[in-house]
């Protein structure tokens, strides 16, 4: 047991490392680069991991600010060039789930099972932080992910379970999903309001999600985004009303809600 706590705590940290590098460089590059700092500099070897740059007086880089073009409108504005506290909270978040699984669930799943758990959490661990970040569920990340979950769930599917579950499961995650996009865009259309609230980068999450999960659980995914989404929504309404800046068409990223529902179902399987 303690190897594999050992194991999970730092493979668990290596990814923390991967989705941060990822984080920072696919929403602006579309494409994987080395870990970079704000300005888009490469970090030196000793800070790839914001954990260790955080610890060695390495968290800036080489200049003090970093300009930041906003990607609708094309206005520049500058950003202190140092690492975010998301470095710290994803590397040291990320090898605590993975010790965890470790822990709760070592007697009654096989290690196949927890290799599994750890790339399909990697995926929406990655998916969540860009997406609060930035707002946006990235193709050149959800394109392959839908291939990796798909392959994984076809090949190795859980024990008591049939690969056609999840077959199943990724066609109704992308059709169920699809038609509440054109649900926002009829919205839309109607009210003459330009904010996308749902966007079709959530379709492919859902996808992703019914791949992972197979067709039963994707039903209960569903139902609890849609409880973690109007909760989150009540929860912007309480805190804008107490802040007053509240805006009744600001758009809230709905990924995060969609992978903690498909995470929480991966449980069972």
């Amino acid at each position: 047991m303690i190897l594999y706590l050992i194991a999970a705590v730092l493979v668990g940290w290596l990814t923390g490392v991967f989705i941060n590098a990822l984080s920072d460089s696919m929403p602006f590059l579309r494409r994987p680069r080395l870990p970079l700092y704000p300005n888009g500099t490469t970090r030196p070897l000793i800070a790839w991991s914001g954990l260790i740059a955080f610890l060695t007086g390495h968290r800036q880089g080489s200049t003090e600010t970093a300009p930041l073009t906003d990607e609708e409108t094309g206005e520049v504005t500058y950003v202190p060039n140092r690492l975010k506290w998301r470095h710290i909270i994803v590397e040291l978040g990320t090898p605590l789930l993975f010790a965890w699984l470790v822990l709760r669930f070592a007697d009654d799943r096989p290690l196949l099972r927890f290799a599994i758990w750890f790339i399909y959490l990697t995926i929406l661990i990655l998916i969540t932080v860009i997406d609060i970040e930035h707002f946006l569920i990235l193709f050149p990340i959800s394109i392959p992910s839908i291939v990796i979950a798909a392959a994984l769930s076809l090949l190795f599917p859980p024990e008591g379970h049939s690969w056609n579950e999840f077959l199943i499961g990724g066609s109704v995650g992308f059709g169920v999903f699809f038609l509440i996009f054109n649900g926002g865009i009829l919205f839309n259309v109607l009210t003459g309001n330009s904010v996308v609230a749902f966007g079709f980068g959530d379709v492919m999450l859902a996808t992703i999600a019914g791949f992972m999960v197979g067709i039963e659980q994707m039903l209960t995914v569903t139902l609890r985004a849609i409880i973690f989404g109007g909760v989150g929504a009540l929860l912007y309404v309480v805190i804008a009303l107490i802040l007053r800046n509240f805006s009744a068409m600001k758009p809230l990223p709905y990924g995060p809600y969609i992978a903690l529902a498909t995470g929480l179902s991966l449980l069972t399987l």
